[in-house]
């Protein structure tokens, strides 16, 4: 029952009824006294009735369900720590796994925490004949919103992680499922200036990102320049090894290189055989375009 209705309720069924004649003055101030209390006696029950009703649906527990948990019908494996960029949007797991397994992150993105989940990779028949070679992976993860100080959460044992924040590392946002592989490995000798660099493989492909300070030895490309193309805001060197192909349309890797800031730039796709060298630009300036 509403208010509407409990004041209705008052109203007719619980005051008393006029006389039908005048009563004497003395006995009109004393029925008036009762039909005064008699009112303030009901007023006083129905609020109480009220109270009563209103503890009773909250001890019923008619507030909002707290919120499903996305992950509880999934199998999750352990991650054992990451990054997050320095614009606060995406997050880089890192975990162990087998080579070539199957990888899926997913996240649950709260107003206080951030929880993410490694789906378990399918199961491994070890009655083959193989020899399991585990590796360090990496995964990325882009939050809805920036990440703001909230605690980031292995949705497998629901440990909270702590994060490196990077501050000059860029991160590639395309392709979106790709898995890195010795990240920050540096090659070369300690005066090349690397900063950061990305090896991914990538549907039979491999890609690398590499940073390196402005004008040092290891921003330097061997294969032949062939041509400029702007990226970034920026214009951008490509250079093309079609050592592997007489067509000048194949090409074996392109790479594409730029100078940013304090930073020289490269990025390069290799293939396993020959590829459209057109095609293969066109996806490294996607490459370009996301990193961030």
């Amino acid at each position: 029952m509403n208010d509407d209705d409990l004041l209705r309720d008052l109203l007719t069924n619980h005051l008393p009824d006029p006389p039908s004649t005048p009563a004497p003055t003395g006995l009109r101030r004393r029925a008036a006294r009762r039909a005064t209390a008699a009112v303030v006696a009901t007023t006083v029950g129905v609020f109480a009735a009220i109270a009563v009703s209103t503890v009773a649906l909250a001890a019923r527990g008619d507030e909002p369900p707290a919120p499903a948990d996305p992950f509880a019908q999934l199998k999750l494996e352990l991650w054992h720590g990451g990054f997050v960029t320095s614009d606060d949007r995406m997050i880089i797991i890192e975990f162990e796994s087998v080579c070539d397994g199957a990888r899926d992150v997913r996240v649950d993105e709260r107003p206080d925490s951030v929880r993410i989940a490694l789906v378990g990779f399918p199961a491994v028949d070890v009655s083959l004949p193989s020899l399991l070679i585990t590796e360090h992976c990496t995964a990325q993860v882009m939050l809805a919103e920036p990440l703001a100080g909230r605690v980031v959460i292995d949705a497998a044992g629901g440990v909270p992680r702590t994060l490196v924040r990077q501050s000059r590392e860029l991160f590639p946002t395309y392709p979106l499922s790709i898995t890195t592989h010795d990240m920050n490995a540096f090659d070369g000798p300690p005066d090349n200036g690397l900063i950061w660099q990305h090896h991914i493989q990538w549907d039979k492909r491999y890609l690398r990102i590499a940073q390196y300070e402005k004008d040092s030895a290891g921003g330097r490309v061997a294969d032949p320049a062939v041509r400029e193309v702007p990226v970034r805001g920026h214009l951008g060197t490509v250079y093309v090894d079609a050592t592997n192909s007489a067509d000048p349309s194949k090409a074996h890797r392109i790479q594409l290189g730029w100078t940013e800031g304090d930073q020289r730039i490269v990025v390069g796709i290799e293939e396993s055989g020959v590829g459209d060298a057109e095609a293969m630009l066109a996806e490294l300036l996607k490459v370009a375009d996301g990193l961030r």
